[in-house]
């Protein structure tokens, strides 16, 4: 695989940091009047989350943590508040209102996933939680990461923060028609699944879900216009969240 170069890859990163675009109109319902609607496949993943479960029954608590990049803390959004990682907390205090419950986010700005390992391990050590969402993927593509390296370090997490008592979730990168023409996600979308397959847990198709909505012009981010754009990108973090915790409520049911 040719590695993308520094130009390139500071472009693709921009571009998803930013979801630049003009000329399109205000995105369209979908038939059912649900913007957030998808394919039943695309969320259908039913990957238990038994030590998280545990934690709920034994403790009426639930931890996550958000580890990402600049979008798990909000960024293009109109407040830290309607990012995705406070919506998530929630929608799961609605539907778990005996519980305590947590979500914090923590990551940056061109974070590959080995880095986001590092930053898990530290933050776990000293704050202990039931559940990571793993957001990554995105700059280790750009950045032309070796895809076995990738799914090594996602591994590598998962089994760590199984030691320690918590579940992992797994989050792939957005979807860019500008990134998708010039990087190559499939290796690493790959990795995705087959880290998912041999650790059983579940996989937040965001890049098939990001697609589905731009291609049914359901919500689409890079056509927005300018003056639009921060309304959308608070719309695909409520719709994120509401898809999670849908996630979420059915492997704590596992």
């Amino acid at each position: 695989m040719t590695r993308a170069s520094p130009l390139l890859a500071r472009a693709a990163l921009c571009a998803l940091a930013l979801l630049a675009g003009v000329g399109a109109s205000t995105p369209a319902l979908a038939q059912n009047g649900d913007i957030c609607a998808v394919p039943g496949e695309l969320t259908s993943d039913d990957s238990p989350l038994p030590l998280a479960s545990a934690a709920l029954q034994r403790d009426n608590r639930l931890r996550v943590l958000v580890v990402g990049t600049a979008s798990a803390l909000g960024a293009g959004a109109s407040a830290p508040e309607a990012a995705y990682p406070a919506r998530l907390e929630a929608e799961l205090r609605r539907r778990l209102p005996r519980a305590e419950v947590k979500v914090a986010a923590r990551g940056g700005r061109g974070l590959q996933a080995e880095q986001m390992l590092e930053l898990i391990d530290a933050e776990v050590a000293t704050n202990p939680v039931d559940l990571v969402i793993w957001q990554s993927g995105t700059v280790d593509a750009v950045s032309n990461v070796d895809p076995d390296q990738f799914a090594n370090a996602l591994s590598t997490g998962i089994l760590r923060l199984r030691v320690r008592g918590a579940d992992t979730m797994l989050m792939d990168m957005q979807f860019s028609r500008f990134v998708r023409a010039n990087v190559d996600y499939a290796p690493y979308l790959r990795a995705f699944r087959r880290v998912a397959t041999q650790e059983d847990v579940i996989v937040f198709r965001r890049f098939d879900l990001m697609r589905h909505w731009a291609e049914s012009e359901q919500i689409d981010l890079e056509r927005a216009r300018r003056s639009e754009r921060e309304r959308i990108v608070d719309q695909v973090h409520g719709c994120m969240a509401r898809l999670l915790a849908d996630m979420i409520q059915r492997g704590l049911r596992q």
